[in-house]
């Protein structure tokens, strides 16, 4: 097995996905390992200007606007013809047929101004955008009495920051969102509410949204919660409301818990069982009046239920696998289904932790499938993008794809055509986010791999990433980045030659039945890298380390510079103080921050006797041991999961210093 450090490229724009994609360069020159020479220049990352396309030369015409939090000249935002751009982080776009954006909104900005401690304007709770208002589903107050916590469905208007409460759970058990979406002109919100299904109407009224029944609810009535799971029509990357799915489908599909079986819903109210669907769970992936399409997982080794990928035929009443493409076990990941066709990518990658993505579409009918591009990951990218959904971010609108892409180091929302073989992907003028980690410089990486000497199962997989500062940005990058590429070279070139001794040999027949089980991964990522107060230089690196069980173990280092030296600052820099009094001071803060829990919340501490915390805070704590964290505001102790209170606590961050700090 061999390690391979690898410089980015941005000669290709990323891929439309969580994940992001560039090409690169291989070298080699350790035995058993890969790492490459100190580096000295750092490579062009812009994109090549005909491999992309901003997509603003006619903006200058147009009558729509991109300010966040505006609206439009029409009175209605989300008219027929438009659709929703979320990412899952705080920009959020509504475009229209042709991919121009009509409008944007900054979820940060009307979190800030809202100043409502409740109201979180969760990028992921968003539902949809309707008469200029985003509707949000969120697990809030019921009312003013704050103990009394439920799902409620709201509409803010993000220009005079009111808010309409549509709908709450009432607290009660089995109270909960369950699909919506503009259809229409209307505003569909499906929820379970006291053992039956409910479908509210929403129109545009003179004091808001006034609210009415869907034509189905006498239908839904009929519904138990407690025995159906819903799934509601959904292609294009877009999930619709029971009316639409009815109306397009003209069924509804649901597993029935009590008979175990898959059905189809009428609207007359009958049902029809959905033959040679398997017991074992399966994720719906597209239905309509002609055909379902859903995959099938295993959760357990000795599952015997068929997994894979799956069309059923509606009108034949017939179902096959669609062979080499089981999301389980071939690497495949569906996209959306859109005019009979799906859209997939596969990971064909041979390094752990730096994938190779291919692209393609599949005909379901004809099992012809046709590759489109294939696409690199860009170190430095993956923690940024992580809290993405895949494929709620790939869209085809009117035969057009619409999906994130990385051009000129920043994320936006992007058009993807081909010019013969070659992707061309066309900024639509709807960012998402910079990519720190390429703003000031680059990120290499590398990639190991151990395998038992007797059977040749991998146990061990390792990636780790490493920042190099641009000289021409940075003063102080010769220092910074020798700095940096040792911690990586250090951590690679201990690993050993690719092998792992076996305890006997029958521990290989456990490699051979549980492999997943018995791999150790680990993975350090660049997550951040940002200048504090204009003078320092910050590079945040995450790492994630597995060894079986429930779940591994998360941890952070954070790397303080002096740009114009090189040097690298820690606590002591700041902190004049002796180790005695620095321990003193976290132990204080430490139970500082237990006293601020009130009754409703459980402290993220193993205890809650402020001596014994005060107790464990002070022995944790050191100079040399102790993660610290700066930001703009300030200086932070961060507690690793386990070590002051449990890992459902996570990090635990406890303010030391204010901004005054770097006075």
């Amino acid at each position: 097995m061999k390690k391979i450090l690898k410089p980015i490229s941005l000669l290709l724009v990323s891929a439309l996905m969580l994940t992001l994609f560039a090409c690169g360069k291989k070298i080699t020159d350790v035995p058993g390992t890969s790492v490459k020479n100190e580096v000295t220049d750092v490579p062009d990352t812009s994109v090549k200007s005909d491999e992309t396309r901003t997509g603003t030369e006619d903006t200058e015409d147009s009558d729509v606007t991109d300010v966040p939090g505006t609206s439009v000249k029409e009175e209605d935002t989300q008219v027929p013809g438009t659709y929703v751009l979320n990412s899952g982080t705080d920009m959020v776009y509504v475009i229209d047929e042709n991919g121009k954006m009509v409008i944007s909104y900054d979820l940060a900005e009307l979190r800030e101004k809202a100043g409502n401690e409740y109201y979180t304007f969760y990028p992921y709770s968003l539902i949809d955008v309707y008469d200029g208002k985003l509707i949000f589903s969120e697990y809030l107050p019921i009312n003013d009495d704050t103990s009394n916590y439920g799902y409620v469905i709201y509409a803010i208007d993000p220009e005079t920051l009111e808010i309409q409460r549509l709908w709450n759970s009432g607290g009660r058990a089995g109270n909960y969102f369950q699909a919506g979406s503009v259809y229409n002109g209307d505003l569909y919100i499906t929820v379970s509410e006291d053992g039956i299904f409910k479908e509210y109407k929403f129109k545009k009224g003179e004091q808001g949204l006034e609210t009415d029944l869907s034509d189905y609810c006498p239908l839904l009535e009929t519904l138990n919660p407690e025995n159906l799971r819903l799934y509601f029509e959904s292609g294009d990357g877009i999930r619709n409301c029971l009316t639409k799915t009815f109306e397009d489908a003209g069924y509804l599909m649901a597993y029935d818990n009590t008979a175990q079986d898959y059905v189809r819903i009428f609207k007359d109210g009958h049902k029809e069982e959905i033959s040679d669907m398997p017991e074992s769970y399966c994720t719906v992936v597209h239905y309509d009046s002609d055909c379902l399409i859903y995959s099938c997982y295993s959760y357990s080794y000795d599952d015997e239920n068929p997994t894979g990928l799956f069309y059923h035929d509606i009108k034949a009443d017939s179902t096959k696998k669609l062979e080499n493409y089981d999301p389980s076990n071939d690497g495949v990941v569906v996209l959306c289904y859109n005019d009979g066709l799906l859209y997939m990518f596969k990971y064909t990658g041979t390094e752990y932790g730096h994938d190779i993505k291919q692209f393609f579409t599949l005909d379901p009918v004809t099992e012809k499938s046709e590759l489109t591009y294939e696409l690199e990951d860009i170190p430095g990218s993956k923690n940024q993008m992580g809290i993405i959904g895949l494929a709620d971010n790939y869209k085809v609108i009117n035969g057009n794809i619409i999906a994130p892409a990385v051009i000129d180091k920043k994320i936006v929302w992007a058009t993807v055509t081909w010019e013969g073989n070659k992707p061309v992907f066309t900024d639509i003028s709807c960012p998402i986010q910079e990519l720190s980690a390429l703003k000031y410089g680059n990120v290499y990486y590398g990639s190991y791999t151990a395998a038992c000497s007797e059977c040749g199962t991998i146990l061990e997989k390792d990636y780790v990433e490493y920042f190099q500062a641009d000289k021409a940005q940075i003063k102080g990058a010769d220092k910074i980045n020798e700095l940096l590429k040792n911690v990586a070279d250090t951590y690679l070139a201990d690993l050993g030659d690719g092998t792992i001794e076996p305890y006997d040999a029958e521990e290989c027949e456990y490699h051979q039945e549980y492999p997943e089980g018995y791999c150790i991964t680990y993975d350090a990522t660049v997550q951040d890298v940002e200048f504090i107060k204009d003078k320092y230089f910050s590079v945040r690196m995450e790492s994630y380390w597995y060894g079986g069980g429930a779940h591994g173990s998360t941890s952070f280092n954070q790397y303080l510079f002096d740009p114009d030296t090189g040097r690298r600052l820690t606590i002591k820099d700041f902190y004049l103080g002796s180790e005695e009094d620095f321990k003193t001071l976290c132990a204080k803060k430490t139970v500082e921050d237990l006293e601020n829990y009130s009754e409703e919340y459980s402290s993220p501490y193993y205890t809650e006797n402020p001596d014994d915390l005060y107790k464990d805070a002070y022995d944790t704590v050191s100079f040399e041991h102790s993660n610290i964290s700066y930001d703009e505001d300030g200086i932070y102790l961060v507690y690793e999961p386990y070590e002051i209170g449990p890992y459902s606590s996570g990090f635990i961050s406890i303010k030391l210093f204010g901004p005054e700090i770097y006075d």
